[in-house]
C-alpha cells in the first residue's frame, strides 16, 4: 500500500502557502495516497523493468525483450559491461543477455534509472528547470556512489546502496515535473522546493512504493532527512542515506574538509568517526570521477 506523504513543519507549511506551492503539494500528496502517480516526461522503462524483476514467473529473456527495446539503453548497458570496471579480463560482449548476467540484476536497476533521469534531463516541456534537474541528477549520483562506498563498511549490498543513493532525490522529480505540467505557474525559481525537505523525502517513498521498490529502499528514501532515526539490528540502507547525504555536502567544500558529524545517529551505526570520513572520502571522489566520466558528465570533482 502507498504511504500517505507526511506535511511539513510550520515554518515550511508558511512560506510555501504564501505563493500556491502548499496547495499543489497538498494535492499530490492527496493523489500519491490513493496509488496516483502521474510523472508526465519519465520514461516508464524504469517501472517496467522494476516489475519485470519482481514478478517471478519472469525470465532473464523478458528482461532482455524489455531492455532492447530501448536502443539507447542497450547501447548503454553494452558500454558499461564492457568498461575496464566490469571487465577487467578484456573478453568484451556483444549481447544483451550477456550483459546483464555481467552487470547482475541490481546494478541494470540502477542502469536504467540513471538512462531514464538522462532522457528526463532532456524534455522539451522541462526546459524552463533544465539547470535544476541536471544538478538534481548529478547530486544523485554522487550520493549513490557514497552510499556504495559506505556499504562496504557494513553486510549492506553494495548495489543495493547504490541504487538507494540514486533514487533518493524521486520526490524532487516529481514535484518538478507536475510544476511545469501543472495548471499553478511557478516560474523558474524554485527556491522553495529546498524548504519543502519533508515533502520531497514522502512524496519521493510514495512514488518507490508505487513503482514496487522494495521496503528497505522506500524507507531509506521517506527518512532521509531523519537525524534521529533509529535502525534496528543494526545499520541500514536509511543510515547508509542519511550519512551519504551529509558526506555529499561536505564534498562540495574545498579541502581541508571541516567534518562534523554533530548528533547524527546513523554515522555511530555504522561506526564511522570524524576521522574516518576524509580518507573515505578520498576513496568516494575517485569512485566519483570515474563514474563521472562513465555517464558523460565532463567534470571532475
Amino acid at each position: 500500500m502507498t504511504s500517505t506523504p507526511r506535511q511539513p513543519a510550520s515554518g515550511a507549511r508558511r512560506d510555501a502557502s504564501r505563493s500556491g506551492e502548499f496547495k499543489f503539494l497538498t494535492e499530490l500528496a492527496r493523489e500519491l495516497s490513493t496509488g496516483q502517480v502521474d510523472m508526465p516526461c519519465f520514461p516508464d522503462i524504469v517501472i517496467r523493468v522494476q516489475r519485470a524483476l519482481d514478478d517471478p514467473r519472469n525470465t532473464a529473456a523478458t528482461l532482455v525483450k524489455i531492455v532492447s527495446a530501448e536502443p539507447r539503453l542497450a547501447s548503454r548497458l553494452l558500454q558499461i559491461a564492457n568498461s575496464a570496471a566490469y571487465n577487467p579480463s578484456g573478453a568484451s560482449v556483444t549481447e544483451i543477455r550477456a550483459a546483464i548476467t555481467r552487470l547482475g540484476q541490481q546494478f541494470i536497476q540502477s542502469t536504467v534509472v540513471s538512462f531514464a533521469m538522462r532522457e528526463f534531463t532532456e524534455a522539451p516541456k522541462l526546459r524552463s528547470y533544465a539547470k535544476e534537474l541536471k544538478m538534481l541528477w548529478r547530486d544523485s549520483v554522487t550520493v549513490a556512489a557514497l552510499c556504495q562506498v559506505l556499504a562496504g563498511l557494513t553486510k549492506i549490498s553494495p548495489d543495493e546502496a547504490f541504487l538507494t543513493g540514486l533514487v533518493h532525490g524521486i520526490g524532487s522529480l516529481y514535484i518538478l515535473t507536475r510544476a511545469a505540467h501543472g495548471e499553478e505557474s511557478f516560474g523558474e525559481d524554485v527556491s522553495w522546493l529546498s524548504e519543502i525537505g519533508s515533502w520531497r523525502a514522502s512524496i519521493g517513498k510514495a512514488v518507490l512504493e508505487n513503482w514496487g521498490f522494495g521496503p528497505g529502499i522506500c524507507e531509506a528514501v521517506g527518512e532521509q532527512s531523519n537525524a534521529e532515526y533509529q535502525s534496528r539490528g543494526g545499520p541500514d540502507l536509511t543510515d547508509i542515506l542519511i550519512c551519504a547525504l551529509l558526506l555529499a555536502e561536505i564534498l562540495k567544500t574545498p579541502e581541508p574538509w571541516t567534518i562534523t558529524l554533530g548528533e547524527v545517529r546513523s554515522f555511530r551505526v555504522i561506526g564511522l568517526t570524524a576521522m574516518d570520513c576524509s580518507p573515505l572520502l578520498l576513496h568516494a571522489r575517485d569512485k566519483l570521477n570515474d563514474l563521472y566520466e562513465t555517464l558523460g558528465f565532463g567534470i571532475k570533482v
